[in-house]
């Protein structure tokens, strides 16, 4: 998930760390918060694995705010939400082997 992100200073480097973000069902209810990145420091954002279906992911957009937006998790593949690099207002979620 590339949420927008957020300055961290560890005391000799700034570091931008990806927003944590929430997890929803289909339907709307929460399973869980997830904290976007291994370490704090770590401007990678952390993979979570899920079992296939359909999800609503709530996280800060880097120029829309906070966003609830639909996921399709398939089976053997990664889905990558951006929320942080597109200027006109959307989300680009996609699916890669």
């Amino acid at each position: 998930m590339y949420s927008a992100t957020e300055p961290f200073n560890d005391g000799d480097l700034m570091y931008y760390t990806h927003t944590d973000y929430e997890l929803y069902s289909a339907r709307g209810a929460f399973l869980k918060k997830i904290r976007n990145s291994i370490v704090r420091g770590d401007e990678t954002p952390k993979r979570v694995p899920l079992p296939p279906g359909r999800y609503l992911v709530e996280a800060q957009s880097e120029y829309e705010g906070t966003v609830r937006v639909p996921v399709i998790i398939a089976d053997g593949r990664t889905t990558v939400v951006n929320l942080e690099n597109d200027r006109r207002g959307g989300y680009r979620p996609s699916a890669s082997r």
